[in-house]
C-alpha cells in the first residue's frame, strides 16, 4: 500500500471528528505497513469537570518508550 491509503484513513477520522462538532484531525500510526492505531480529537466530546484528560494510555501495550 502507499501512502496515500493510511492518508485516507486519517482523513476519514477527521470527518467523523468534523462530524461529531470537534476539530476535524484524525491520525492512523502505521508500522511495517500496517495500521497498528487510529485516532481522532475528541477534545469537546470528552471534557471532564477537571478539564480536557489525553488518553496516553491507549497506546497498545507492546509499544515502547
Amino acid at each position: 500500500m502507499d501512502d496515500s491509503f493510511y492518508m485516507r484513513e486519517a482523513l476519514r477520522l477527521a470527518e467523523e471528528a468534523a462530524a461529531d462538532g470537534e476539530v476535524p484531525v484524525g491520525a492512523a500510526v502505521v508500522r511495517g505497513g500496517e495500521i497498528v492505531g487510529r485516532g481522532r480529537n475528541r477534545r469537546e466530546t470528552k471534557k471532564t469537570p477537571e478539564g480536557v484528560r489525553y488518553r496516553h494510555e491507549r497506546r497498545p501495550e507492546h509499544w515502547t518508550n
